[in-house]
């Protein structure tokens, strides 16, 4: 009788330990399916923005390319000849041409960043970016020093979002802070911006834009926030611990 009683208790013990040990088992399988998924949704949404880049930057190169080469072979071809009337008109073609690449190139991979000089990388940005219309100012307080893989995702993060601002809003003015808490950088991007009907949809405004920062976001784990206040936008970045 008692080894019966014995028995039924043990049971009783087994059955909830093997239905805990079970459903623990399948949770963890599941978070480890679910994050392997999550994983590749983002390396499968980065490579496409690379690709997107490279597109860009093709007909970028293809636009300046073709404006000169073509006047100089149909020159060539019609055995044209350098005089002194011409000669000075092909050395300007020549340095518009050569200033256009450098412009792509820096576009593509500013020469600070291989040193991993982000705020340096972003004054020569904002240099480019002003217009007589528009005016960046950017203002750095930090003090240590960005690893460098970082500081090309922060550089392309807030350099997406100042080109959104120039293209979408027409602002005069777009201010830059860059501030540092600890082994955090927080980025807050303000300027005007007047939407239509006075109703903006802050998940619909410079939709293209905004994904390719999403995406960059979520590679470093950072946070986005944007707010409207009196026709006020701004964009506040906060990238946790990147500083070495």
């Amino acid at each position: 009788m008692n080894d019966h009683k014995s028995n039924f208790e043990f049971i009783l013990l087994v059955i909830p330990l093997g239905i805990i040990t079970f459903t623990g088992f399948m949770l963890i399988y599941y978070h480890r399916i679910r994050s392997l998924k999550l994983q590749k949704k983002l390396k499968e949404r980065f490579f496409h923005e690379v690709e997107s880049e490279k597109i860009k930057i093709s007909r970028e190169l293809h636009d300046a390319i073709a404006p000169f080469t073509l006047p100089l072979k149909e020159f060539i071809v019609n055995d044209g000849t350098f005089n002194s009337e011409n000669k000075n008109n092909w050395l300007q073609e020549v340095n518009k041409f050569e200033t256009y690449l450098t412009q792509i190139n820096e576009n593509i991979f500013p020469a600070e960043l291989l040193e991993g000089d982000l705020f340096e990388a972003l004054q020569k940005l904002k240099n480019r970016l002003s217009t007589a219309s528009t005016k960046i100012e950017i203002h750095s307080d930090i003090y240590d020093t960005i690893t460098k893989s970082n500081s090309v995702q922060v550089y392309r993060i807030i350099q997406e979002s100042l080109i959104n601002a120039i293209k979408h809003s027409g602002t005069p003015l777009i201010s830059v802070i860059n501030s540092q808490t600890e082994k955090d950088l927080t980025c807050l991007i303000t300027y005007e911006y007047f939407p239509e009907n006075n109703e903006p949809d802050i998940n619909k405004i410079h939709r293209r834009g905004q994904k390719i920062i999403k995406h960059r976001l979520e590679l470093l784990s950072a946070k986005h926030d944007i707010k409207f206040t009196d026709n006020i936008k701004s964009e506040k970045f906060i990238f946790k611990d990147i500083f070495i």
